[in-house]
């Protein structure tokens, strides 16, 4: 990207543009007249750079696993030297005391109610079964622990990542 204005750069703010079928388009760009329930991304960076119009800002953003996010962004203004900034959102996370202990090499998993649910139905999905079986099955199996709509949600996500 290059500046188009002279100003001091903070960081980086996202937004969408997205054609949902002709004639049919959302948006929460900066400015844009229509509403949306979308809010705005704001990547900040170390400390605020002077830039003026046409300097160039390299920007590269990483996602792992869409829960975390990297950006660097380097600023090469065309007055004073080039700035480099690699922040993440790794920090901006609470950490419990429970997600930390998964991370401890004696820690000793087992599974959750989910976690035998979604096992057994792995142990389902062999090839000749129909998904309405699988779901038959599913709701015969596991409709005392949850709801339907949030089986639905499970049955298709254990197909999704591995049928």
């Amino acid at each position: 990207m290059r500046a188009t204005r002279p100003g001091r750069l903070h960081g980086l703010c996202g937004g969408i543009f997205t054609t949902l079928a002709e004639r049919i388009e959302i948006s929460n760009l900066p400015g844009d007249p229509g509403t949306s329930n979308f809010a705005h991304a704001f990547l900040p960076i170390d400390t605020p750079v002077e830039v003026m119009p046409g300097d160039p800002i390299d920007v590269q953003i990483d996602s792992f696993d869409g829960d975390e996010l990297r950006w660097i962004v380097t600023v090469t203004p065309s007055v004073g030297y080039t700035r480099r900034f690699t922040q993440s959102t790794f920090l901006s996370r609470t950490l419990t005391h429970e997600a930390l202990r998964k991370h401890d090499p004696s820690y000793r998993p087992a599974l959750s109610v989910r976690g035998q649910m979604e096992r057994d139905l792995l142990a389902q999905i062999d090839g000749a079964r129909t998904l309405g079986e699988l779901r038959e099955w599913f709701l015969a199996h596991g409709g005392a622990q949850l709801t339907q709509p949030r089986l639905a949600e499970l049955l298709a996500a254990t197909i999704e990542r591995c049928g």
